[in-house]
């Protein structure tokens, strides 16, 4: 039994490392020709999380979520969290 029960852990495990690729490599498609930069994504039976940090707006989310949901070849619930970034830089007088 126990066998059993780590053996459907390692199948789900190596199905969300899968997802969770497959869901990556579609974010780094959506942020293309922003300044958006993808952070993390996190794929689970309950949906995916996809950070990125930036100062562009996001694009259009629907684009995202049909992306994934295809891919991904199930229905997804997707929140994406966006964060703000101000970059300065500056160079001291010789």
């Amino acid at each position: 039994v126990v066998v059993a029960t780590l053996g459907l852990s390692s199948t789900t495990y190596e199905n969300e490392v899968v997802a969770t690729s497959q869901a990556s490599d579609i974010v780094d498609d959506w942020v293309e020709g922003t300044d958006l930069e993808r952070i993390r994504v996190e794929v689970s039976s309950e949906g995916v999380v996809i950070t990125v940090a930036g100062s562009d707006p996001p694009p259009p989310v629907e684009e995202l979520v049909d992306a994934l949901a295809e891919a991904l070849e199930r229905p997804v619930h997707l929140t994406v969290k966006v964060i703000p970034e101000t970059i300065i830089e500056i160079d001291s007088e010789p």
